[in-house]
């Protein structure tokens, strides 16, 4: 038998089988990687467990320091998160900086404009 009849048949016997396209991962935000004779499954960024039967979402804003400023509030989304500057100041909201200057209604209905300052903490 000559080498390129022994590499075909070779390839007949161990054809490797992509084992991910049967979709055997967990649903909810599972990644498959496909192996030489068998496949692994893990969760994807913003996502935690074991890949095979499940991934649930990590909620960031459970400790929001961690991602947002402390001038923004943080919204948690499937697999992510939104962090979004408090009115009156601009960003990122992973960074929030400015100023604004409010009047109270009392103060504007009996046209005494005393303004409060306020700042960037």
């Amino acid at each position: 038998m000559d080498l390129q009849k022994l590499l075909n048949l070779c390839n007949l016997l161990f054809t490797d089988v992509d084992e991910c396209n049967a979709d055997p991962c967990a649903d909810n935000g599972a990644t498959c990687t496909d192996t030489i004779g068998s496949y692994q499954c893990s969760c994807s960024e913003g996502y935690h467990g074991d890949g095979y039967e499940n991934c649930f979402d990590v909620d960031e804003c459970e400790n929001p320091d961690e991602y947002c400023d402390m001038l923004a509030t943080c919204s948690n989304t499937q697999g992510s998160y939104v962090c979004q500057c408090t009115q009156g100041y601009e960003g990122d909201g992973a960074t929030c900086q400015g100023m604004i200057w409010t009047c109270t209604l009392l103060d504007i209905l009996c046209k005494i404009i005393t303004c409060k300052k306020m700042t960037n903490l």
